[in-house]
């Protein structure tokens, strides 16, 4: 008979416990309405806009805008590879860069990028310099005139022949037309 009590008493307890903790909500599948949005974020401190013409000159500014802006050209193990441009060719005894622009290169919107894009980058890349400006000698730049010659072709001519100046030549970072 005390046993029989001793359980009476333990469920008593037990119910008493149970009735004061609320059910959990049965797990939802995630929707639209209750997704927080994906933020992606660069490690390190704040040094400004990532933008050739905002970061802060101290610090991993530059080398954080290299990781979000692409130019006409990168190096790979090898040398230089194309990237916004399928290929070029040195013309005039190195004055001057016929550069193919590749066609199935979209902005975030899906807008075409072009040739006219190209050329304004550097038309303001030369008016604006940006904080790490590559396109300068000295106290001058060393590109004379950009041009859109056909459909897909932008040609970079330079003051003087300089073997060096086809790795640095375009504007890392381009802040194309369509960005401005």
């Amino acid at each position: 008979m005390k046993s029989v009590k001793i359980i009476a008493l333990f469920l008593c307890v037990i119910l008493l416990l149970s009735a004061c903790f609320e059910e959990a909500p049965a797990p939802t599948e995630p929707s639209a309405s209750n997704v927080a949005p994906l933020i992606i974020r660069l490690a390190g401190s704040d040094y400004g806009i990532p933008s050739p013409y905002t970061h802060s000159p101290r610090g991993p500014g530059y080398c954080n805008m290299y990781l979000l802006f692409d130019g006409l050209q990168e190096k790979d193990e090898k040398g230089l590879v194309p990237w916004l441009a399928t290929d070029w060719t040195i013309e005039n005894d190195g004055k001057a860069y016929l550069f193919t622009i590749r066609d199935n290169v979209r902005w975030h919107d899906g807008t075409k990028l072009t040739a006219d894009d190209v050329k304004f980058s550097y038309h303001y890349y030369l008016k604006h310099p940006p904080v790490r400006n590559t396109l300068v000698e000295g106290k001058e730049t060393f590109v004379e005139k950009t041009e859109v010659v056909g459909k897909n072709q932008v040609r970079i001519t330079v003051k003087q022949p300089n073997a060096a100046y086809l790795p640095q030549e375009h504007p890392k970072g381009d802040l194309l037309q369509y960005v401005i």
